[in-house]
Order: C-alpha cells, then sequence, then structure tokens
C-alpha cells in the first residue's frame, strides 16, 4: 500500500519515501498524517464529481494507483489526479494497528465518491483500466457514504485542491460541453441555442430547395409553402401569448403571419413525458399544464401541429378536433441515432417533418383546421 524507498528504474514524480528509523507504525503514520489546514468554504461534492466526470468534463487524467500515499495526488502540469483503488486491501486493514485510526474509513468514503455504485458509465471507464486481476471489482460496489469536507482529516487537503480545480476547469471539447451539467441553468440553454442553430441551418437548406422547387416544381407536388423556423415572436401574436417556437411563412413581414405549428421548450426537470404517470399529484399537474400551453397556442393559430422540446426528447402533437383534444407522439431522445441498415426517427428528422406538414396548404394534412 505504500511504495518506501529509492527505485533505480522508476520515476514517481515525488520525494521518494525513506524508512531509516523507527518503527514501521511511526513512519506509516507520519506519512499518512492529517492535513486539513486549506479553506474549504463553499466547496460540496456533487454527483458529478465522480472519475467520469473529471475525465469527461474537467479533461483531467485520471491514474489509478497502488500506492495509498499517492491518493488524490494532484499533478497539475497534465491535470493528472492518481486515485488508490484497492478496496478489498482497504477492508482487510480496517482493524489493523498498522495505519493512522480513520484513515481506511475515509480513503473508501472517496472511493464511493468517485466510482458511484450502480453507474454504468464509471464500470465502463474503470474495468477499461486494466485486466481484471489488475483491478478490484469492490471498488465498484461501495456503499455512498455521505461526508461533508469538513468531515475528513487526512485526505481533506488534497480533495480541497482536486474540487478547486475541477470547479475552475472549462470543457475545451463538445463532448465535454456536452458532459459539463454542473450548472444546468446555463447548460440547457447553451444546448438549446446549439440545436436551434444547426436546426436553422437544415431550415435554410430546405427554403433553397422550395425555391429551386419553384422554379421547377416536382410533378405531383402543389399546395406547399416555404416556411422556417424561429423564436415564437416572429409570427403573429395573438393576445399577448408567445409561444417559444415558430414555424413560420417566411415570405410574409415579420410578426404578421400566422404560427404554422406552435412549439415551446422547457428542461427536462420540468416536463418530461414520464410526468404523466408520476405517483405526485401535483407533477401530472405540472405535465398537463405543459400540453395545455402548448394546446392553446395551436389552437390560436387555427394550426393542426405543434410540438414540446426538451433537452432530453421532442413530443410532436396534434390536434384532433376543436374540443381540446390532442394526439401525442412517443418520445424522441436526443441521443437517438440511426444508420442506413437500421434508420431511426431522430429529433431533427422529426423537426424536419413537422415543418413538412407545416408547410402543407392543401388535402387533409394541411396545417390549418
Amino acid at each position: 500500500m505504500l511504495d518506501i524507498g529509492e527505485f533505480q528504474n522508476g520515476h514517481s514524480g515525488r520525494s521518494p519515501l525513506l524508512w531509516v528509523q523507527g518503527s514501521l507504525q511511526d513512519f506509516v503514520r507520519e506519512t499518512l498524517s492529517e492535513a486539513n489546514s486549506l479553506d474549504d468554504d463553499g466547496i460540496k461534492f456533487e454527483t458529478s464529481f465522480n472519475v467520469c466526470g473529471m475525465v469527461g468534463i474537467a479533461g483531467f487524467k485520471v491514474e489509478l494507483t497502488s500506492n495509498l500515499s499517492d491518493h488524490l495526488r494532484f499533478r497539475d502540469s497534465d491535470k493528472t489526479v492518481k486515485i488508490f483503488h484497492h478496496a478489498s486491501l482497504l477492508e482487510a486493514h480496517r482493524k489493523t494497528s498498522a495505519y493512522p485510526p480513520g484513515i481506511v474509513d475515509e480513503t473508501l468514503a472517496t472511493l464511493a465518491l468517485f466510482f458511484p455504485k450502480g453507474d454504468k458509465e464509471t464500470e465502463r471507464w474503470y474495468k477499461k483500466q486494466g485486466s481484471a486481476e489488475e483491478l478490484d471489482a469492490n471498488t465498484l460496489r461501495r456503499p455512498k457514504i455521505d461526508l461533508g469536507i469538513k468531515e475528513y482529516r487526512y485526505w481533506h487537503d488534497r480533495l480541497v485542491i482536486l474540487k478547486t480545480e475541477f470547479d475552475d476547469s472549462r470543457p475545451s471539447t463538445i463532448t465535454q460541453w456536452w458532459n459539463d451539467r454542473r450548472d444546468v441553468s446555463q447548460w440547457y440553454p447553451l444546448w438549446v441555442a446549439i440545436s436551434l442553430t444547426v436546426l436553422f441551418g437544415l431550415v435554410q437548406s430546405i427554403e433553397e430547395h422550395h425555391r429551386l422547387a419553384r422554379l421547377q416544381p416536382p410533378q405531383g407536388i402543389v399546395n406547399i409553402t416555404a416556411v422556417s423556423i424561429g423564436g415564437g415572436e416572429i409570427a403573429r401574436i395573438i393576445r399577448n401569448y408567445r409561444p417559444g417556437v415558430a414555424m413560420y411563412d417566411f415570405a410574409l413581414p415579420e410578426g404578421s403571419g400566422p404560427n404554422r405549428a406552435p412549439g415551446d421548450m422547457k428542461s427536462s426537470w420540468k416536463w418530461d413525458m414520464a410526468m404523466a404517470h408520476d405517483a405526485r399529484a401535483f407533477r401530472r399537474t405540472e405535465y398537463r399544464q405543459a400540453l395545455s400551453q402548448v394546446n392553446w397556442y395551436i389552437n390560436q393559430h387555427r394550426a393542426r401541429y405543434g410540438f414540446l422540446l426538451t433537452n432530453v426528447e421532442l413530443v410532436a402533437i396534434r390536434r384532433l378536433d376543436g374540443n381540446g383534444n390532442i394526439q401525442l407522439s412517443a418520445p424522441i431522445p436526443f441521443t437517438r441515432g440511426g444508420t442506413a441498415q437500421n434508420p431511426q426517427l431522430t429529433v431533427f428528422l422529426a423537426l424536419f417533418h413537422i415543418g413538412m406538414l407545416a408547410a402543407q396548404d392543401g388535402g387533409q394534412d394541411r396545417w390549418f383546421m
């Protein structure tokens, strides 16, 4: 558990541990002494503070170590953190007097923090770090231990340094931006903006297709209006009710045309399809209120179609009659993707289809009722 001595053909990046006098117990206790001098104000352990968060959000490198004295040591030069991962060995030494009292339990608590039990992503990451013989399956089975930063005596300062570096880090890749949900109030608008930017680019391509189609109308395609997508205020506002999104005839002056397929955007913690069957009555009420709001927009514009978009999924809505009855699609998750061999309905493809329905001026599926 401790690398002691100098190694002729090795390099640890730190000063070697040399035991030259005194008992082994005294040497171990001196090496693994308490360290809780750093200011810990504002330090909290969110669920994202684990090995996958450090790798996938902060861009840290996580190295597993068999040397307990290197546990949670952060190397700023290359953003590397070392983690002692032998939970079974720690359990075996829980009652020994060779180690300072409490350090084993503290170390096990950090393993429960960084390798949350039952988390599939963490399990996949850990199993990629070595062979089954090199890893400790018990590291992934630690029950959650709710220790606040002030309750750590031995690993306190290293946790403060590590958490501070984690909080101060900023994503540098698209994947890291996607994973970074430490501040959901910023994450949700960011990805809605990115999604709509991509969508607007797609719509512009559709508009160009429509323009060319008007020059040379394809046989059999009639009663089609070129539409675009934008904020709800770009279509006509009725009685000051503003949908989040509008599909509109871009040939008309801004604010004058109907919203052919009103949409609204919600955060997934405020609305999702699962809320329809939630055991809590207030959650079922919130579910119906969001649908009622979009249905109101649809009715105002005499439209047939609409949708609800969250940071997780899209649900398409079709008005069935003038009595408030609507039909919902199955939720379409943002994570869905397909191949030529296994095509799937994705969020962007579904929005494209809603746009095509909003462009239809004739026939039984026309945009208005």
